[in-house]
């Protein structure tokens, strides 16, 4: 898996669940809602948005954001390279800046 805003990326043979309690903890009701599949031969798109409601400390870089209540609605886009059947590979396109800003923290930066 490559979280391509993050630059987070080698989680191969770890589990999926195991990348989500950070995330889990600051929005307890974190889901994604699928828009959209595509398949062209070996290659899956899938179009979603990553909903939720900021109710936890969420680290950001090297800052936290205290709890705001406020909820998150952000598009993302994973393409899945597949071969023989099995994902070899897993891009996740979000965007952040977009969480940020409906958590009223546009101004924050990232890294």
């Amino acid at each position: 898996m490559y979280d391509v805003p993050s630059g987070h990326k080698s989680f191969a043979g770890r589990p999926l669940v195991n990348l989500l309690p950070p995330s889990q903890l600051a929005f307890p009701d974190l889901h994604r809602e699928l828009v959209s599949i595509h398949v062209a031969k070996n290659v899956v798109v899938v179009e979603l948005r990553i909903r939720g409601t900021h109710k936890g400390k969420l680290a950001v870089g090297s800052k936290t954001i205290a709890p705001t209540g406020k909820a998150i609605d952000v598009p993302c886009v994973d393409v899945f390279q597949l071969e023989s059947g099995k994902i070899t590979s897993f891009n996740c396109y979000n965007l952040p800046s977009v969480m940020l800003q409906q958590l009223g923290e546009e101004n924050m930066r990232l890294s």
